[in-house]
Order: C-alpha cells, then sequence, then structure tokens
C-alpha cells in the first residue's frame, strides 16, 4: 500500500480515496485510515493487482494519484454540485434545478422548506423537489416559468439531513439569471463514447467520452442493450462534467451495447451518440462429458472418434498429440479422430473457448 499525507480534510464519502493511474490503466485504491493530527489525514491506498503491468519490462516510476480522503474525524453532509451553475447567466425561464449531495439524503427531510428556490426580495417560487436516491440528486421543478431576466436564487437549509442523521454542515446559496424565453433546444449528441471491458476478471466495462460543450448541460444517461433485449434501457446517469461511467452489472462473455444521451437543466435531451460494443472477457471454462462408451474397452477399429455434450457452442475441440480440431454443433461436440496403437491408449480431450479458457 502507499501512505499519503493531506494538508487539510477533504470532502467526505468520496466513492474512492484515490485513483491510480498509469499506462495500463485508472485502478481506484481502497481506504484505511491513518494518523491522529488534527491539522492533516493520512490514507492508505491499496491498488488492485490488474493496476500493475506484468509484461512491464521496468517498475512503474510515474504515476498521478488524485482523490479525496475521508474525513474520519470530522464528516460532513454538502452540496456538491449544482446546475445551472452558480452565476450562469441566460439559463432558460423553463429551467429546472439539480443539486448532488455527497451523500445518501434522507428523503424525510426533503421538501420545499428545505431547498426551494427564490426571487429578488425573498418570493419563494413555487418549486417541487423531488429526490432521486440512486444518483443522491434534488432536482428542483418549478410549477410554472420563471420570470425572464431574473436572478432565481438557490438555497437548502440545515433542515436537509443524510441518512446517517447528519444536517447540512451549513446552508446552501447560489443563484443564476434566467434569460428572455424558454430554452426548447437539445443538446447534440455526444460525441466520442468508447466502452473499454476488464480483460482480467470480466467484472466491468467503463466507458469514457467527450465532454458536451453546452453550458447548461446537466448530465448523461447511460443506456445498454444486451443480446436478450430488444431495447435499449438506463442503466446510469452521470452528472455534467463528469465524463466516465463504470458498468459493474456486466456478463461475462455476453457482448454489451451502449449509446449515451445528453440532457440539459431544462431536461431537453439529445438525440442518441453512436452505439459501442464491449463484451467482458469470460473467465469459466467449457464443460463437457464424453458420451461415447470407449473407456477401457477393447476396440478394434481405428481411427477412434469421440463424441459428447458441451455447454459452449463456441468452443475449440482437442485431443493431446493428435494434429486438427474437432467439430461443435449446438451442444454436440466431436473430437478430431485419434488413432490408436496396439496395447493400451492414454489421451486427452481439451475444450477452449475464444477466451482461452480450457
Amino acid at each position: 500500500p502507499v501512505l499519503f499525507n493531506f494538508a487539510d480534510s477533504f470532502v467526505p464519502d468520496d466513492q474512492a480515496a484515490g485513483i491510480f493511474k498509469n499506462d495500463f490503466g485508472e485502478f481506484i485504491g481502497s481506504r484505511y485510515p491513518g494518523g491522529d493530527s488534527d491539522t492533516w489525514r493520512a490514507v492508505f491506498l491499496s491498488f488492485p493487482f490488474e493496476s500493475i503491468d506484468p509484461n512491464a519490462s521496468q517498475p512503474h516510476t510515474q504515476a498521478e494519484v488524485m482523490g479525496r480522503v475521508l474525513d474520519f474525524l470530522n464528516p460532513r453532509f454538502l452540496v456538491a454540485q449544482v446546475l445551472p451553475l452558480d452565476g450562469q447567466v441566460g439559463v432558460g425561464t423553463n429551467a429546472k434545478v439539480h443539486l448532488r449531495f455527497n451523500a445518501k439524503v434522507d428523503a424525510n427531510t426533503v421538501s420545499p422548506d428545505t431547498v426551494f428556490l427564490s426571487l429578488p426580495g425573498g418570493a419563494h417560487v413555487p418549486a417541487i423537489p423531488f429526490l432521486d436516491p440512486a444518483t443522491n440528486i434534488v432536482s428542483l421543478v418549478p410549477l410554472g416559468t420563471l420570470p425572464a431576466n431574473t436572478q432565481v436564487g438557490v438555497a437548502v437549509t440545515t433542515g436537509l439531513k443524510d441518512q446517517r442523521g447528519r444536517v447540512l454542515a451549513a446552508e446552501f446559496h447560489a443563484s443564476f439569471t434566467t434569460g428572455a424565453s424558454e430554452d426548447h433546444l437539445a443538446p447534440s449528441a455526444p460525441q466520442g463514447l468508447q466502452a473499454d471491458p476488464d480483460i482480467v476478471k470480466g467484472e466491468r466495462i467503463t466507458m469514457t467520452w467527450t465532454p458536451n460543450a453546452e453550458p447548461d448541460l446537466f448530465g448523461y444517461r447511460i443506456l445498454r442493450k444486451l443480446p436478450t433485449e430488444t431495447e435499449v434501457r438506463q442503466v446510469g446517469f452521470i452528472m455534467h462534467p463528469v465524463s466516465r461511467f463504470v458498468d459493474r452489472d456486466v456478463t461475462a462473455g455476453v457482448e454489451h451495447t451502449y449509446v449515451l444521451k445528453a440532457l440539459d437543466v431544462v431536461l431537453n435531451e439529445s438525440v442518441a451518440s453512436a452505439e459501442v460494443r464491449a463484451t467482458p472477457r469470460d473467465t469459466t471454462p467449457p464443460s463437457f462429458q464424453i458420451t461415447s462408451h470407449f473407456n477401457f474397452q477393447l476396440v478394434n477399429q481405428t481411427p477412434l472418434i469421440l463424441s459428447g455434450t458441451i455447454d459452449d457452442s463456441r468452443a475449440t475441440i482437442t485431443v493431446l498429440g493428435v494434429p486438427g480440431h474437432g467439430t461443435v454443433t449446438g451442444n454436440v461436440f466431436t473430437a478430431p479422430p485419434v488413432p490408436l496403437l496396439d496395447g493400451r491408449n492414454d489421451f486427452t480431450v481439451v475444450a477452449t473457448d475464444p477466451f482461452g479458457n480450457a
């Protein structure tokens, strides 16, 4: 593990204490608390084996480490992000406001009294707050259009709590200024989507893309389709400007198809990005059974033809020491012909899938 000392406390409840980045990829480190000073926090980051390139001729001497440390002594519940941005101008009068928190929000404390919009002079804008527990995002939806060319305040009071009972560390305030009219222009389709499957364990697919340039962007819907499905379905949402998503609910050896759609703060939605496909590594070898009854039998024919059943129609069938490959049709295989010699003949049948599992 690697020990890092930080000069100050950080926002708590980050999903990762650090990310180890080198030419072989990005890898999330595990958190271990350490240190008892009031002026700094220490953390051990333990990175998984796949962060080490086994083919490297030299050890990794340079890497980038980034992230935040959980403040174990003084945890805080905070607003992590607000859209429209604080100080943004020209926002559509039909905009919604979206606040992301750094911990799971207690739904019982979300109300127009704890999360609200206001106008100059202090009057509240009639709006309903909605909590998405999957993303920790509270969206404020005005009951009508906002007044044009007006500064709109966003406030969250200390009456809001997280699911651990912590109140908001301090009242939150931001503001933006509306434009002259409603916004019905959808964002452009996301570009540069890539999907990289886990080549070690087949446990995840990591997607990256080029962030959209619209100033009023809210985030991205990640949509996926499996071969058994006829339509894409949402598997995640990422708030802008993050442009990376890890799908951990994947099936090894199965092709996954992804598209992205961008949303702005009004919830205008773009058309879908170009499709990308990825197949996580399958780590399970084929299972088969020889059903032809030649084992420990006296035979007078050569070559010998072995057959049986198998659970992977993509597998290649070989017999050690015998050239050529057998055939697989559905769940039935036939091994390559085995020439026999006088006396006892021992042979080994091997089934290998396209990922090299045998």
